[in-house]
């Protein structure tokens, strides 16, 4: 049986969002709500656009002065203002740059939020996820989850309660009536679109004045004084990437405290040349005492620019190391292989500097498939790895290479391992498969390392469904798309 809807209104003020409020007016209306837009003397098309939805999503237009700086104490006025002339049940304050959601896939907002009040709340809490627009002409897929502090953002309420955000820079409610305060235990998602481009965050922040009042409640403290370089994005590979657009449960094990232009990199350890990731499981445990009696670790131990770093999968809540093992915090299965390299890749970019990173799998010593592997052989070639490692125009290499697969070997692979894959859904009828590296052995470069692991979750989920998390050839299609950006970039 269906809950009964409440009626949602959600208030923005805007000045000279058209591009924002063209993009997320639809995307409100769709979570069933209706809207109020405060035009804050805006000198593009702000207006207009809002004007345009009248009568199919927009409530009322309404007009607010510029005052020749950004005064939140006038947009939470305002706001309240115009709550105060709504008869809709709840009330939701949102900003031109933001998409507010539940993560239940299929549920709209005005859903999610009939379901929590039903279930007692009468205000809701909002998560923050940060997006950046990282490549050029591309939509914003990589975010960072910010958590300065618990339930900070309780941006939807029962209208009827008489709770007011304006005391708390519009992230808490205050009650004028002592109407006690029953925020669901349940937080739904708040997508924050920051900046537009690089080009914009710096514009925004760099010249932007703030109301004097404000800055003397200690409001806005954490924009001021920063400079061009703080606001340049961070690397992809220290954000989170969306798998698919419509992706409703985000990433939040990794929470930020700062905002981006805040981050360090005082965490990271001494440089070293190499960084070899000795990649194994449980059921490969035994190998552990061939591996550190070999050839292969004498190789890496006598080296004081390599590190060793044993990874495993199965952590529980979040990646560990203990200067020894790395155990990632993603489920320990072969068909999730390609989920556990891209986070291995994603945490070895993030913590460590150095020019190259070499995955050797344990079951180097002792494999038994159809081509044997030599370790004496896998030795040759680590010595030379360790000796150059890739860098310039070489950003890719590895001990046996795929070259020229056809998709019948990958159906004949999925017979070997008894699996079902569908090749057909990654590459086409009868497309290409590029050629790789196996997993056995192989090396990237830093470029190509942080590449992976910053464009490479969409592919790994993609392995995860339709090869049986197939790591190597995952590895080979985004060296494949690395070096052809590189060659359009320098083209």
């Amino acid at each position: 049986m269906s809950l009964p809807l409440l009626r949602c209104a959600a208030v923005v003020a805007c000045r000279n969002e058209a591009n924002l409020l063209k993009e997320h007016l639809p995307v409100w209306i769709s979570e069933g709500l209706e809207i109020v837009v405060i035009d804050h003397s805006s000198t593009d098309e702000t207006s207009n656009i809002a004007e345009a939805h009248l009568g199919a999503g927009v409530l009322a237009v309404k007009r607010m002065p510029w005052l020749g700086h950004f005064s939140l104490d006038q947009q939470l006025a305002t706001k309240a203002e115009v709550i105060e002339t709504l008869d809709q049940d709840w009330v939701i304050h949102i900003d031109a740059d933001e998409w507010l959601h539940s993560t239940r896939k299929g549920e709209t907002l005005q859903e999610a939020l009939s379901r929590l009040a039903a279930a007692g709340a009468n205000a809701v809490n909002f998560e923050e996820f940060v997006f950046l627009p990282i490549g050029p002409n591309r939509s914003a897929e990589h975010y960072y989850f910010f958590e300065p502090a618990s339930q900070r953002l309780i941006r939807a309420w029962d209208r009827r309660c008489g709770f007011s955000n304006q005391g708390q820079g519009g992230h808490k409610l205050s009650s004028s009536n002592n109407t006690p305060l029953h925020v669901a235990e349940e937080s739904l998602v708040l997508r924050h679109h920051i900046v537009r481009n690089q080009r914009q965050a710096r514009h925004k922040y760099l010249q932007r004045a703030f109301n004097p009042q404000e800055l003397k409640k200690g409001w806005h403290s954490n924009r001021l004084r920063l400079s061009a370089r703080q606001l340049t994005f961070p690397d992809v590979a220290e954000l989170e990437q969306l798998t698919q657009p419509t992706q409703r449960q985000l990433n939040r094990r990794c929470a930020h405290k700062t905002h981006y232009w805040h981050w360090s990199d005082a965490t990271k350890t001494r440089p070293c040349r190499s960084v070899v990731c000795l990649y194994g499981c449980a059921a490969d445990a035994a190998l552990l005492d061939d591996f550190y009696g070999s050839a292969l670790w004498e190789l890496i131990r006598q080296r004081s620019d390599t590190l060793l770093m044993e990874v495993w999968a199965g952590g529980d809540t979040a990646d560990h190391f203990d200067g020894r093992r790395l155990t990632l915090a993603t489920t320990e299965a072969y068909d999730q292989l390609s989920h556990k390299t891209h986070r291995m890749l994603r945490w070895c970019s993030r913590k460590l500097r150095s020019k190259q990173l070499i995955k050797l799998d344990l079951t180097c010593m002792r494999y038994h498939g159809k081509q044997r592997i030599d370790p004496t052989a896998v030795a040759t070639w680590l010595t030379g790895r360790l000796e150059e490692p890739l860098m310039n125009n070489n950003h890719y290499d590895g001990f046996l290479h795929h070259a020229m697969p056809v998709q019948k070997n990958i159906h004949q692979w999925g017979r070997n391992k008894g699996v079902a894959v569908d090749p057909a859904q990654v590459f086409g009828l009868n497309g290409t498969v590029p050629g790789f590296y196996s997993g056995k052995a192989y090396a990237l470069s830093c470029s190509l390392m942080r590449y992976i692991a910053g464009y490479g979750a969409p592919m790994a989920e993609e392995h995860a469904r339709f090869l049986h998390g197939a790591e190597d050839l995952m590895v080979g299609r985004l060296a494949e798309r690395f070096q052809a950006s590189q060659s359009a970039r320098n083209s």
